[in-house]
Protein backbone atom coordinates (compact mmCIF):
# COMPACT_ATOMS: atom_id res chain seq x y z
CA UNK A 1 0.00 0.00 0.00
CA UNK A 2 2.85 2.04 0.65
CA UNK A 3 4.41 1.45 -2.70
CA UNK A 4 1.31 1.96 -4.84
CA UNK A 5 0.94 5.31 -2.83
CA UNK A 6 2.82 8.14 -4.85
CA UNK A 7 1.73 11.24 -2.13
CA UNK A 8 4.98 11.31 0.34
CA UNK A 9 2.43 12.87 3.05
CA UNK A 10 -0.31 10.03 2.62
CA UNK A 11 2.50 7.66 3.01
CA UNK A 12 3.53 9.07 6.47
CA UNK A 13 -0.22 9.55 7.23
CA UNK A 14 -0.69 5.56 6.97
CA UNK A 15 2.90 4.95 8.40
CA UNK A 16 1.63 7.18 11.86
CA UNK A 17 -1.75 5.31 11.17
CA UNK A 18 -0.09 1.79 11.67
CA UNK A 19 2.16 2.76 14.78
CA UNK A 20 -0.62 4.11 16.38
CA UNK A 21 -2.84 0.66 15.51
CA UNK A 22 -0.42 -1.98 16.25
CA UNK A 23 1.97 0.06 18.75
CA UNK A 24 2.60 -3.34 20.91
CA UNK A 25 4.29 -4.26 17.63
CA UNK A 26 7.56 -1.80 18.95
CA UNK A 27 7.62 -3.97 21.90
CA UNK A 28 7.76 -7.18 19.52
CA UNK A 29 10.72 -5.82 17.93
CA UNK A 30 12.64 -4.64 20.78
CA UNK A 31 11.88 -8.28 22.66
CA UNK A 32 13.00 -10.13 19.31
CA UNK A 33 16.27 -8.03 18.94
CA UNK A 34 16.65 -8.71 23.03
CA UNK A 35 17.00 -12.76 22.18
CA UNK A 36 18.58 -12.46 18.90
CA UNK A 37 21.28 -10.49 20.97
CA UNK A 38 21.66 -13.18 23.51
CA UNK A 39 22.03 -15.75 21.32
CA UNK A 40 25.08 -13.73 20.09
CA UNK A 41 23.32 -13.27 16.37
CA UNK A 42 22.56 -9.77 15.14
CA UNK A 43 19.57 -9.60 12.73
CA UNK A 44 19.79 -6.60 10.44
CA UNK A 45 16.07 -7.14 9.47
CA UNK A 46 14.82 -6.45 13.24
CA UNK A 47 16.66 -3.11 13.41
CA UNK A 48 14.72 -2.34 10.18
CA UNK A 49 11.50 -3.49 11.66
CA UNK A 50 11.93 -1.57 14.89
CA UNK A 51 12.74 1.53 12.48
CA UNK A 52 9.97 1.06 10.88
CA UNK A 53 7.76 1.16 13.99
CA UNK A 54 9.20 4.51 15.33
CA UNK A 55 9.03 5.98 12.00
Amino acid sequence: MITETKDVKWQGDILRKLVHLYGEENTAADKAIETSEQQGKVVSLLYHIKGLCIR
